[in-house]
């Protein structure tokens, strides 16, 4: 039979000191680089909260400036339609109905443009703003893919 051979003997040649030093070596550099690749994730973490919260205020701001348009413009047809029927109190013909709805007719269709018109500037430079975070991102990434 083969002799037993102690499993945990070290080979023959082999010294113990400088075996237990290469593991703790390899140990140490595996614990640094772990250190290392924590603290670049979490630099990383960081920046994309602060790219979060700075996207939240953005459309929080533009929401706002959204809202206060929409609001405007109820507000100023509402004042066209009481100012509207307003004049058509004191109406002595029918062609001065006719005449006042005809204007009020120009009037509002002009209003729906205009505010057509800002609504959509509005959102388009809510739109740009929002994404532009993405598009920075993503611009990063393609440089830093295309320099490897």
């Amino acid at each position: 039979m083969a002799k037993d051979k102690n499993a945990f003997e070290f080979p023959q040649g082999v010294d113990p000191a400088e075996y237990l030093e290469s593991l703790k070596k390899m140990a140490e550099d595996g614990l640094g680089k772990t250190k290392e690749a924590y603290e670049q994730a979490q630099v990383a973490f960081e920046q994309a909260q602060k790219e979060a919260e700075a996207g939240l205020n953005t459309v929080q701001e533009h929401t706002s400036k959204i809202s206060l348009a929409a609001l405007e413009a109820v507000r100023s047809n509402t004042e066209s339609s009481l100012s509207y029927m307003e004049s058509l109190v004191g109406v002595k013909s029918f062609a001065d109905v006719m005449e006042i709805q005809t204007s009020y007719a120009r009037k509002q269709a002009e209003m729906a443009a205009d505010t057509a018109k800002s609504m959509q500037t509005l959102y388009q430079n809510a739109a740009q703003d929002v994404s532009a975070p993405a598009k920075d991102a993503a611009d990063k990434a393609m440089k830093a893919f295309k320099g490897k």
